[in-house]
């Protein structure tokens, strides 16, 4: 497979985020899943993409209390509160092949390194590995999502946009969401 062809294959979106999900860097462009039918949002770069995938994830840990099963039962299609485990697990299997050997390589990678573990998993559970190494031989996008991942940003927002409102530090923190200058006698670090 050539690098065109690979590129073709590209939508910035490492975590199959689902359409109309509103994240931020959407395009409202999307593609379909060939065995799931689904359809998944294209974002305008990897780095609003990665950010994207740490929101969702970061969400059904909280939803989960910090159940690493649990929170990719619902990252897998059982995001039910009133679903027993059973049923999130038979919901879970409508669309992954694997669910039970996807759970385990996420705890064990959430174990090993965090959220950037688990992160790093799923990229690696969602894709083909010619798409896996666009992504992870980039730790930089990686970094730069997760960095963007603390802002509360509307779902219009591209990548340069975002990019800026973080270099001038003026973004809004999770909890509350409202906007703020930096309150360090320091800059952030340039992304």
């Amino acid at each position: 497979m050539d690098g065109k062809t690979i590129m073709a294959n590209i939508h910035n979106n490492p975590g199959n985020i689902l359409l109309g999900e509103n994240f931020a860097g959407e395009t409202g462009k999307y593609y379909t899943g060939k065995k799931s039918g689904l359809r998944y949002s294209v974002f305008d770069s990897p780095e609003m993409g990665i950010r994207a995938l740490y929101q969702d994830i970061r969400s059904k840990l909280r939803r989960s209390d910090g159940d690493v099963e649990d929170a990719m039962l619902r990252y897998l299609g059982g995001d039910n509160d009133e679903d027993s485990k059973e049923d999130k697990y038979k919901k879970a299997s409508t669309h992954n092949k694997d669910v039970k050997g996807y759970i385990q390589r996420a705890i064990k990678a959430y174990e090993e390194e965090g959220e950037d573990g688990l992160v790093k998993q799923i990229i690696k559970n969602e894709n083909k590995p010619e798409i896996q190494r666009y992504y992870l031989d980039n730790p930089e996008a990686i970094i730069t999502g997760k960095k963007l991942a603390i802002m509360n940003l509307p779902g219009a927002t591209s990548f340069e946009s975002a990019a800026k409102v973080y270099q001038e530090g003026e973004y809004g923190r999770k909890h509350g969401g409202s906007i703020e200058r930096n309150p360090y006698n320091y800059e952030p670090r340039p992304i």
